[in-house]
């Protein structure tokens, strides 16, 4: 039986993909297998740093919403460093990413004047330099609650 020439051209090139997906299986097995093994430890896993990255992003995320609520505020009150409502959300930031130093700061400051509190402002930014000892900024803020 004799098949028309565009059934012949599609099986021509299902059995060209299928080729090339065969050789692209067998290249993949042979890299897989040549490669060295990695060490089992739960911080190099990808699932492990892939939901580090999405601690981020979302402190990134919530830190847009401070911002918002942020402004919101400075409508009402030009004072922003009354905002104490504002201290929770910034904990949870500073949780979600410990190096998100600009939370760190704003906090501080909210310790230091909205909660008149510049002890526990002063032990907010030491926790902060535990995590960021290399930040001029949190340096320079601890500088500034020290005078």
């Amino acid at each position: 039986m004799d098949r028309p020439p565009a059934i012949k051209q599609h099986l021509a090139l299902f059995a060209a993909l299928a080729t090339l997906f065969c050789g692209i299986a067998v290249t993949e097995n042979s890299a897989l297998s040549t490669r060295p093994v990695a060490p089992e430890s739960a911080k190099d896993s990808s699932i492990y740093m892939l939901a580090e990255e999405f601690r981020v992003v979302f402190a990134n995320l919530l830190w847009i919403k401070a911002e918002q609520y942020h402004h919101e505020y400075l409508l009402r009150n030009h004072n922003w460093t009354r905002n104490k409502e504002l201290m929770g959300l910034l904990e949870l930031i500073t949780k979600l990413d410990p190096h998100f130093v600009e939370a760190y700061e704003v906090g501080a400051y909210i310790l230091a004047e909205g909660y008149n509190d510049p002890n526990r402002a002063l032990a907010y930014i030491r926790r902060a330099l535990v995590d960021n000892p290399k930040s001029w900024e949190l340096h320079h803020l601890a500088a500034i609650m020290l005078v």
